[in-house]
């Protein structure tokens, strides 16, 4: 009912004023006016009820009727004599109930609600005493119940309350009010300040200046208050927080302050003012000079009293903001910022902190002002803070009053804590956050406002540019760094795989290599023995499966492989001949099926792909090499050592063994499982002992190549000699008979090998292997394991059972002379494309008639 209330009072008050009042001037009208006005606030504040929006329009209401009550203090109405001196003091009531929990309620206000009843107990007093002073006299009193003088109690306790309610609202900023509050409490404070300046003026005229109370001054600086009251409350209810409410309430403080200055002296100098126009018009300049003087006075004082920490903050922002234009490096920028913002701290060990994020830096300023910048991150709390919340600053009083319902804010809260920080702004550039400011809190113990977080806002946009521009040269400074020590690791990296790629190819050449320079020796088979292995190659040769070769030690088995490559399906694709002797046991499932091509290691299976892979001495390999050789002939695809994509295994193996297979795998030397796929085709290959026929043409073979490979002149062989080689057993095999022939060729002048530059042979045929000391028996031994790892010491020692440098050691006691590795002095030939075939000397030496002399 109050919105229908409040305007139907205020015209009954009206009606009444009319009826008893001899003439309302226009001062009156104005009143009335004002009044009308101010009936209609409850119609429209009480939409909604929030903000102490009843208590307003009852403030609202009652100021109305008051506004009547003084259209026309010489009126004879009891009606508006009673509302005026009863209702006037409840004005101050609900002012200050208002200002106690509207629009918040801070914690340091609620230890203040006994001021509550309080106020409205001290505004009932003052209204009995009023109350009392219009009553007709009593038989005790000639006059009146109350003196006039008590009667003041009215207006001053009204006057007392509306000062008590604006301490409240100043009060807030230092009681926890958020900032979003103190924007809303900014108009009540306005209204509340000049409703306080107005009636203070009018107390001031009426008892020192003598100015009658019922004069249109008086009325006007009464009604003044009072409107100025309602509507400060009237736009806390307002859906617009303007950022600059503070600051204009401050200029509208100072500027009232200033008219009413102005009006008082007017109204109570007027008489005095000079008739002259040139008078007045040098008393009006001299009145602008001094108005001018005394609006900065009263703004200053203003400043002081209601800006948010004596506008401290505020100046300082403005200072930075000044000093900051021409910054050029991180230094400057904290040289120009952060001396002001200690200041405004008010302490000399306060610490403002300018932050750059990526790359992190720390900007501060010692005691003398001086920047220093180092390499310091923010804390990850406030950092994750302000990206999750990108352009919002972190303010430290509503975070430490959320804390206890929100355990995960602790972090932050502590971070803050330990930087004494009241806040910390984001200097966001371009919508990517490129640094933090740490705003001190020193002494002040007050939130902070809207008015200094925009002030902190608009600091932060004129930052952020040169602070992200600055990052951004740091940035491109670090990652021409990174780059260039990436370059060098890639360099490294380069060379590292050029050399791999180097070896790589250096191992696919000394392999094709070896495949044409093993089967250099001519295929002989003059003896019926080695006949029959050539029809089984021949057989074998079209099927296209592995094999398996079963030879002694040092026979050459190449010559045969070579062979079945050329009379088999894949005679277009390469012959790669492998000893695996001189591969590591830990290394031979990577030599074998590689690791990535990127390496530049691509693997035995890969270089023959499309030809034959020939392992001779396969059992160094070991057995689970040979299991995964097994599984990936079976499923005829294969994956390398570091476990790249798969590829297909199209390649013959044929598979070189030493001893029976069975033996092997009786000593587990052999994977059954490879034995058993390599059964169906084997080929056994008789010793040279056996081949008795083939003799004489190995040995011209022998002594051709040893010549080649020396740069020595062409040398035939007497008969003697070569009766020497004939006779002897040959342990070694064909490479026994190279090693021999090599020797000899070293020692021998043209024309001819004779039996001299033979020499003795280590075992002669039928003869006693034990015969002689214990040390010739050791240098039979080494030279025959020599002579049967064709002059690979690494072969010879596996041969014996004996460390390799164990083997060094008694071949230079023995004073046994080291052949020649021929692995090793292979000629140089140029690195072969895949897919082509290495040439081959498939014809064979004709055979020479014992006790005959032939020249190579």
């Amino acid at each position: 009912m109050l919105p229908l209330v409040a305007p139907a009072l205020t015209f009954y008050l009206v009606v009444e004023l009319a009826a008893v009042s001899a003439g309302v001037d226009a001062a009156g009208w104005i009143l009335v006016a004002l009044a009308g006005a101010v009936s209609l606030v409850p119609f429209f504040i009480l939409r909604k009820e929030r903000d102490g929006a009843r208590r307003i329009a009852w403030l609202a209401a009652i100021t109305a009727a008051v506004l009547v009550a003084h259209a026309d203090l010489t009126a004879l109405s009891l009606t508006l004599e009673t509302v005026r001196i009863v209702l006037t003091p409840f004005i101050g009531a609900i002012a200050l109930d208002l200002a106690l929990d509207v629009p918040d309620q801070p914690s340091g206000l609620k230890r203040l609600a006994f001021l509550r009843p309080a106020a409205f107990g001290l505004a009932g007093v003052a209204a009995l005493i009023g109350l009392g002073s219009v009553l007709g006299p009593f038989s005790v009193a000639p006059d009146r119940v109350v003196s006039d003088a008590v009667v003041r109690v009215v207006p001053v306790s009204a006057l007392t309350m509306v000062a008590i309610a604006l301490g409240l609202r100043v009060a807030r900023r230092r009681l926890g009010s958020t900032p979003e509050a103190l924007a809303a409490s900014a108009g009540a404070s306005t209204g509340t300040s000049g409703a306080l300046v107005f009636i203070s003026l009018h107390f001031g005229l009426v008892l020192f200046g003598g100015e009658p109370v019922a004069s249109s001054v008086s009325r006007g600086l009464v009604a003044a208050s009072l409107v100025s009251l309602v509507l400060g409350h009237v736009a806390i209810r307002s859906e617009l927080r303007p950022v600059g409410a503070a600051l204009a309430t401050r200029r509208v403080v100072s500027g009232f302050a200033v008219l009413v200055i102005v009006a008082a002296l007017v109204a109570r100098y007027r008489d005095a003012f000079p008739v002259d126009r040139i008078a007045l018009g040098l008393l009006a300049a001299a009145a602008v000079v001094v108005l001018g003087l005394l609006y900065a006075a009263i703004r200053w004082l203003a400043e002081l009293a209601l800006a948010p920490d004596g506008g401290r903050l505020l100046a300082a922002i403005a200072q930075a903001d000044r000093r900051f234009a021409g910054a050029r490096d991180l230094e400057e920028v904290a040289a120009a910022i952060l001396p002001p913002l200690r200041a405004a701290a008010r302490l000399s060990d306060a610490e403002p902190v300018l932050y750059a994020l990526d790359p992190a830096r720390a900007a501060r300023i010692d005691l003398a002002g001086l920047p220093h910048v180092a390499s310091r991150s923010l804390s990850p709390a406030l950092t994750d803070r302000m990206l999750a919340r990108r352009g919002e600053i972190v303010v430290r009083a509503p975070l430490e009053a959320m804390v206890v319902r929100r355990p995960d804010l602790r972090s932050l809260v502590e971070s803050l804590e330990t930087l004494d920080a009241i806040a910390v702004v984001p200097l966001v550039d371009h919508g990517e956050t490129e640094g933090a400011l740490v705003v001190p809190r020193g002494l002040r113990r007050s939130t902070l406002t809207l008015e200094e977080l925009a002030a902190l806002e608009s600091l932060a946009t004129r930052i952020a540019p040169t602070i992200g521009l600055l990052s951004a040269g740091l940035r491109s400074q670090q990652r021409t760094g990174e780059l260039l020590r990436a370059s060098e690791k890639l360099e490294d990296r380069i060379d590292a795989l050029e050399d791999e790629l180097s070896r790589a190819r250096a191992e696919a050449a000394r392999v094709t290599e070896g495949a044409a320079g093993t089967s250099a020796a001519p295929l002989v088979a003059y003896g019926p023995e080695m006949r029959a292995v050539v029809a089984r190659v021949d057989e074998i040769a079209t099927v296209d499966a592995p094999v398996l070769l079963v030879a002694e030690p040092g026979v050459q088995c190449a010559p045969l492989v070579r062979r079945l490559h050329e009379a088999g399906p894949r005679r277009m694709g390469p012959m790669v001949v492998i000893d695996c002797a001189n591969v590591r046991p830990e290394q031979a499932e990577l030599a074998l099926f590689g690791d990535d091509l990127r390496n530049g290691t691509p693997g035995w299976l890969r270089l023959a792909a499309g030809g034959t892979l020939f392992l001779e001495h396969a059992t160094a390999l070991g057995t689970d090499t040979l299991r995964a050789l097994d599984e990936a002939i079976a499923a005829r695809t294969a994956r390398s050592t570091m476990g790249g994509a798969p590829y297909p295994v199209d390649v013959r193996v044929v598979v070189g063994v030493n001893d029976d297979p069975a033996e092997l795998l009786d000593r587990t030397s052999l994977d059954p499982g490879l034995a058993e796929r390599l059964r169906a085709l084997r080929i056994d290959v008789p010793p040279l002992r056996k081949r008795a026929l083939d003799l004489g043409s190995l040995v011209l073979f022998a002594i051709d190549r040893a010549c080649r490979a020396s740069g020595s002149a062409t040398l035939g062989i007497d008969e003697e000699a070569l009766a020497e080689l004939a006779v002897h057993g040959w342990p070694g095999n064909e490479a026994e008979l190279f090693a021999v022939v090599e020797r000899a060729v070293r020692r021998a002048s043209p024309p001819r090998i004779t039996k001299a530059d033979v020499g003795p042979l280590v075992v002669r045929e039928n003869e006693d292997q034990l015969g002689g000391s214990l040390a010739d028996i050791e240098r039979r031994a080494l030279e025959s394991a020599l002579g049967r790892a064709n002059g690979n010491k690494s072969e010879a020692a596996r041969i014996l059972g004996v460390a390799r440098t164990t083997f060094l050691d008694k071949l230079k006691r023995a004073g046994v002379e080291i052949p020649e590795d021929r692995s090793s002095k292979r000629p140089s030939m140029p690195p072969r494309a895949p897919g082509s075939i290495a040439p081959l000397a498939s014809e064979s030496i004709p055979p020479k008639k014992p006790g005959k002399t032939s020249a190579a």
